[in-house]
């Protein structure tokens, strides 16, 4: 037998995806962001969870994140503190707002960082 995807059941959008169990997500980027210092070089990939540890950045100067997540760019855009900000580029999906593919993928080949938070 085979299998067919419900795509009403598939994976909701990056917007509606905030939307839910927003305090949850709220207390896991706390957590995740205890692990940060400044001067770290970061990954950031397009999820929700992690799109409520943008704010949270603030706190940090010198930090370099790479992201292929247009949501997580145009917020960190906003922070007042010294980043760098890295996009990978790629094929965009709109779904996701964010970059993927090989030369999403081979971008990361050419730098270092010190940690990568999914989710």
């Amino acid at each position: 037998g085979g299998v067919v995807l419900n795509k009403e059941e598939s994976d909701p959008p990056i917007d509606h995806k905030t939307l839910i169990n927003t305090h949850k997500k709220e207390l896991i980027a706390e957590a995740a962001v205890s692990f940060i210092h400044d001067g770290d070089s970061i990954i950031l990939d397009a999820g929700s969870t992690v799109l409520q540890m943008v704010p949270l950045l603030s706190r940090f100067n010198n930090i370099t994140v790479m992201t292929n997540s247009l949501h997580i760019v145009n917020a960190l855009s906003e922070l007042d503190n010294e980043q760098t900000i890295l996009m990978p580029g790629g094929t965009f999906r709109k779904k996701s707002a964010s970059f993927h593919g090989q030369l999403a993928e081979n971008a990361f080949e050419h730098f270092s960082f010190d940690k990568l938070f999914m989710g």
